[in-house]
């Protein structure tokens, strides 16, 4: 998926308009380039893999030779291709119109949680759930937070610093 070069997650005006339980309008129109940049460069990998696995299948297609074995070819090519690109393209489409059903609603959850590094990348956390940024890679130090969410989806919208005594 796209992601922003930077986006940052705490900004204050951000902050408190999800208090208010609303949407900042940086928020609105960070989710719309998200979204709108996305698909070109997913469409044009689509269209590269495909001409790259349809070249061989039309070639085998133009030698002569029994058609079950040609058909059975071509079968398992779009099966490769499917797995390979139709798949992960069509669940990270899905997980943007759920994102963008949620924002057009308003709805906004918050929760306490942390941010921690799980492997080579930080996660946000809840007592319940864990967290996605919509925006992209989550770029947040680790630490204590209050998170505000899209209740649906986990959407990250903002976080605010818990300050944590000495």
């Amino acid at each position: 998926m796209y992601s922003l070069r930077s986006y940052d997650l705490t900004q204050a005006s951000d902050i408190a308009a999800n208090q208010r339980g609303e949407i900042s309008p940086r928020q609105r129109l960070a989710f719309d380039e998200v979204a709108r940049v996305a698909n070109r460069p997913a469409l044009i990998m689509i269209a590269i893999i495909a001409i790259l696995f349809a070249l061989p299948v039309l070639l085998l297609w133009q030698t002569p030779g029994p058609i079950g074995d040609r058909l059975g070819v071509t079968v398992v090519v779009i099966a490769i291709v499917a797995a390979i690109i139709i798949v992960p393209f069509l669940r990270e489409r899905a997980h943007s119109i759920k994102h963008r059903q949620e924002i057009l609603n308003g709805h906004i959850e918050q929760a306490t949680g942390e941010v921690r590094w799980q492997f080579t990348r930080a996660i946000a956390r809840t007592a319940d759930r864990q967290l996605r940024s919509i925006y992209g890679p989550l770029t947040l130090l680790p630490g204590k937070y209050r998170f505000y969410f899209l209740p649906k989806s986990g959407g990250l919208l903002s976080a605010e610093k818990i300050d944590q005594p000495h």
